[in-house]
C-alpha cells in the first residue's frame, strides 16, 4: 500500500544540502517492510542535487533510532544522522523518467543544486499491508 507521496523541488541555485537521513526515520511502520521510489522528473545530475545513497546500509544499520522533542517535530526539523560510512556513498544520478528504488532504512541525502534549473523527484514510499 502506499504509506507516502510527495513532489520534491529543490530549486536553482539553492545550494542547501539535506543531510544523511532515513526515510520514516521519525515514525515506526509495523512490520517495517517499506520501499522508497523516488522517480526523477528532470534529469537529476550531481550539479542539481542527485541523491547520494550508502549501499547495503539498510541491512548494517537497520533503523536507526532516533528522538525528537515535540517542538522540533513541530518545527519539522531535519533529522540528521552521522554514519561512519559515509566515504562509502554513491551519487545517484538519473535521467528525467528513470526510477530509483530503495528500502527505507538506507541511508541518502541530496547536496544543494547549483544549476539554475529546479530539480524535481516524485517521491512515493510503499509499504506491506499488516491486516493483523
Amino acid at each position: 500500500q502506499a504509506s507516502a507521496s510527495q513532489l520534491t523541488f529543490q530549486l536553482g541555485g539553492n545550494s542547501a544540502n539535506f543531510e544523511w537521513q532515513q526515510d520514516n526515520g521519525d515514525c515506526h511502520l509495523s512490520p517495517y517492510s517499506a520501499v522508497s521510489c523516488f522517480l526523477g522528473m528532470d534529469q537529476v545530475t550531481t550539479e542539481n542535487g542527485c541523491l547520494h545513497i550508502i549501499p547495503k546500509s539498510h541491512i548494517e544499520y537497520g533503523q536507526i533510532q532516533v528522538e525528537m522533542s515535540v517542538e522540533d517535530r513541530s518545527a519539522q526539523e531535519a533529522i540528521v544522522l552521522h554514519p561512519d560510512d559515509s566515504n562509502k556513498a554513491i551519487a545517484v544520478t538519473m535521467k528525467a523518467g528513470d526510477a530509483l528504488l530503495i528500502h527505507a532504512h538506507t541511508l541518502h541525502r541530496s547536496m544543494g543544486n547549483f544549476t539554475q534549473q529546479p530539480r524535481r523527484i516524485l517521491f512515493c514510499r510503499y509499504s506491506a499491508w499488516d491486516d493483523s
